[in-house]
């Protein structure tokens, strides 16, 4: 998800302020900060609730669901990238190996984009998925209890971005190395 996209939750006059998309979540008077305002960049230090709150946002103005992925999702996607199959491949992720020391632009890493077409899955940012880290099934909004992240970051290393790594944060963690994919939800009928 790109700052661009982020951004227009955040300045619309129905979106991050409007109290119909934090039903049930916790709101921060105010967004995250990014750390890097550049609209091709993904966008980071935004918690779980203010990722939630976007997708119920953006369903609205689309007309059909748009949510987080649930982590077996978002690990199908990521293990179709093969970034680096049993040896790492320098140049596929941006990671602490990579030397960058920061976010990138979306995209800039095409070598370890996925069979669906779908970049940065391991590196960049870690990604929010909708379900809590200790009970897989759970995905209902909650207010407390840790939420599963995955994909690793500019700042872990090459083995935090496999695609089998998972990790836990609280629903109210906001850092420049977290930030979020969507998964549309096809309308059919």
């Amino acid at each position: 998800m790109t700052y661009a996209q982020y951004r227009a939750f955040l300045d619309a006059a129905d979106g991050y302020q409007d109290a119909r998309w934090w039903v049930g979540l916790t709101q921060a008077s105010e967004p995250g900060r990014q750390q890097r305002p550049y609209a091709s960049y993904p966008a980071d230090h935004v918690s779980w609730h203010d990722a939630t709150a976007f997708c119920r946002w953006l369903s609205a103005r689309l007309g059909h669901e748009v949510r987080l992925p649930d982590e077996w999702e978002w690990q199908w996607a990521a293990k179709s990238a093969r970034h680096w199959g049993s040896e790492w491949r320098d140049g596929v992720a941006n990671t602490y190996e990579a030397g960058i020391g920061r976010t990138t632009a979306v995209g800039v890493y095409p070598g370890g984009r996925s069979r669906q077409g779908v970049y940065d899955l391991c590196g960049n940012v870690r990604e929010w998925c909708r379900n809590q880290y200790s009970q897989r099934q759970d995905r209902r909004p909650a207010k407390t209890g840790s939420r599963v992240v995955r994909g690793g970051s500019w700042s872990g290393t090459r083995h935090e971005a496999r695609a089998g790594d998972r990790s836990g944060v609280g629903p109210h963690g906001r850092y420049d190395d977290l930030g979020l994919r969507v998964l549309c939800v096809p309308p059919i009928h």
